[in-house]
């Protein structure tokens, strides 16, 4: 298990090294493993899971538009939601 600790309402914490030393821990003890599946989850109801680059712009947005979607004043319709979205994952 990964225990993390958040110091602020909303942030973005990159864990690829902690999940790195886990995949070699258990590699160690089990006798070395070259190929499989990692599954990476949150046991808290209010985290989410990004699988990305860390790249400083791309997290800046995120948060950005995290702080529209759940401002700490006002909410926001799910047509606002989905179009935010829509803008910072673009069409598929």
């Amino acid at each position: 298990m990964i225990e993390i600790d958040t110091k602020r309402r909303m942030e973005i914490i990159d864990i690829t090294y902690e999940v790195e030393s886990k995949l070699k821990d258990n590699a160690s003890h089990e006798g070395g493993f070259s190929s499989g599946l990692c599954l990476v989850y949150s046991m808290h109801t209010t985290t989410g899971l990004i699988v990305n680059e860390a790249d400083g712009a791309l997290i800046e947005d995120i948060l950005d538009i995290l702080e529209k979607i759940v401002p700490r004043e006002q909410a926001i319709s799910m047509i606002e939601v989905t179009a935010m979205l829509m803008h910072i994952c673009g069409p598929h």
